[in-house]
């Protein structure tokens, strides 16, 4: 599924259950036609110890070197736009799709600062 402001993420669908809204999200690690996705995370690529200790310039460059379609530039404006809590390494992945190979992963954990905490 594809947002206005650009990102792809899982697809989504809010029920209701015991009274109370819930938010289903497909996972996007597992395919019905094969058993898992190959992924790997940002921080497993820039070899970092702490998954806090990032520059996006570094998210950038390797997204570079594994995919010849880079477009986690496109995430980190608008995790910059909602004032996100949680953008961290953990939060940045890469996929391989069979067809067009290494790609940035449907974008997750989006929660913005709702409390305007800085």
């Amino acid at each position: 599924m594809k947002l206005d402001a650009g990102l792809i993420v899982p697809a989504t669908r809010l029920v209701q259950c015991a009274g109370k809204s819930v938010l289903l999200v497909e996972p996007f690690e597992i395919i019905p036609t094969i058993d898992h996705r190959h992924m790997v995370s940002f921080q497993t690529l820039l070899k970092a110890q702490g998954y806090f200790q990032m520059l996006y310039q570094d998210l950038l460059d390797i997204e570079r070197k594994y995919s010849d379609n880079p477009a986690v530039f496109r995430e980190m404006v608008f995790n910059g736009a909602i004032g996100t809590l949680v953008d961290h390494l953990k939060n940045f992945w890469m996929v391989l799709d069979r067809h067009q190979g290494w790609r940035l992963s449907p974008a997750f954990d989006l929660i913005p600062d709702v409390a305007r905490r800085g």
